[in-house]
């Protein structure tokens, strides 16, 4: 059994996005939808027991999330407030889980480390795990199961936050590398601000798996084994078609356009040729 099918994930996705003008889980972001791109972080940590609580537009949320392995459950009150989803999300939980953790549907860039950091950190006796970085608290907090009973009886007076305060001395705080945590988005301003962050992300995953994979690969291209090299590589016509955005459309064109049987070699010796370089760049060492 993986650690993580210990814990669930409460997804906030119910309420009326007043502030932002429009509904947020479904805006566009990383080719994909907020919600999408939220509940990919969950299922990329391992985590099984994913609970997505709507309220505002649900028919349009279900349609959206209808082929993704999570449970939902609507909020009829969500016009009340995130309080009362996270009481609606809390009651459909398994009664089995050890803690949850707690995420607004306006934070769909968490890293998947994150989530394991937090549950790595999970012992007997905290009431509450929190993410940190550069000396901030963010989401989502990690929430252990013995909480429960309390939280499905507090008043709701000052929402979660207020509540979690009652644990101060039973919590701990992790620090995390992952400026995720605190990217929501209220506001048309902070949704700009987070697809930024996406694409910047996305590039740079892109070119470290390409330099890491290309090193790697100088160690059976210098001897001599072009078949293993290769066999590491995405297939041929996949490698060509990425490497507009990766190296430039005239590479792409003259590789694309190479006899298939040489497409491989060419593929390899050039990423070999650019992770030489980068590696120099970088201050990485060659195998």
């Amino acid at each position: 059994m993986n650690m993580t099918d210990r814990f669930a994930v409460l997804i906030l996705a119910a309420g009326l996005s007043s502030r932002m003008g429009c509904f947020k889980p479904l805006l566009p972001l990383a080719n994909s939808s907020v919600v999408r791109t939220a509940i990919a972080g969950c299922l990329e940590a391992r985590i099984r027991n994913i609970v997505v609580v709507t309220g505002h537009r649900r028919s349009e949320l279900l349609a959206e999330i209808s082929n993704l392995p999570v449970q939902t459950v609507h909020n009829e009150c969500y016009r009340g407030g995130m309080f009362s989803s996270v009481l609606t999300g809390v009651r459909a939980l398994p009664a089995d889980i050890q803690a949850f953790y707690l995420l607004p549907g306006d934070m769909p860039l968490v890293q998947p480390s994150t989530y394991t950091a937090l549950a790595r950190a999970f012992k007997p006796g905290l009431g509450v795990i929190y993410p940190e970085w550069q000396g901030r608290r963010g989401h989502p907090p990690l929430i252990t199961a013995s909480c429960i009973p309390e939280l499905l009886k507090w008043h709701g007076e000052g929402g979660l936050r207020c509540f979690l305060q009652q644990y101060a001395q039973r919590s701990a705080t992790i620090s995390v590398g992952d400026p995720g945590i605190l990217l929501d988005m209220d506001t048309p301003t902070d949704y700009q601000r987070l697809q930024e962050y996406a694409r910047e992300a996305k590039e740079a995953n892109m070119r470290n798996q390409q330099i890491n994979c290309s090193i790697s690969n100088c160690h059976y291209w210098e001897k001599g084994n072009i078949c293993q090299a290769s066999a590491i590589l995405v297939t041929s016509d996949t490698m060509a078609q990425s490497l507009p955005e990766a190296m430039g459309a005239a590479t792409a064109t003259q590789v694309a356009q190479s006899p298939v049987s040489k497409r491989n070699e060419s593929c390899c010796q050039t990423f070999v040729e650019r992770a030489a370089y980068q590696a120099r760049q970088d201050g990485v060492q060659r195998l």
